[in-house]
């Protein structure tokens, strides 16, 4: 019993350990640093995602806002509005839209 304390207080048990299960010991070593390694690949994926949303949220926002003020600026009262205002010398035909055959 005083044999067991001894070893215990000078590392003597430690040592047997390790020099038994060394190649336990480096396996879980290797799987330790293959968890933290994906560990900080997923935390990167992953902020990489969060910030692409934010990205696409804000490329969203700005689509819809340039797509209305298109829309806006395309309407025919509002072109002739900016025709006037330019002083332009164009005017709203007198006649339809024809068709035109080819043959």
């Amino acid at each position: 019993m005083a044999n067991i304390i001894v070893d215990i207080i000078n590392g003597q048990f430690l040592k047997r350990l390790i020099l038994r299960n060394w190649k336990y010991m480096i396996f879980l070593f290797l799987l330790i640093i293959l968890y933290i390694s994906l560990l900080f690949g997923i935390r990167n994926t992953k902020r990489n995602v969060e910030k692409n949303e934010k990205l696409i949220l804000e490329l969203r926002s700005e689509y819809l806002g340039k797509f209305t003020r298109l829309q806006y600026l395309s309407k025919r009262g509002e072109i002739e509005t900016n025709l006037k205002k330019e002083r332009s010398t164009l005017v709203p035909p007198s006649d339809p839209p024809t068709i035109v055959l080819i043959d």
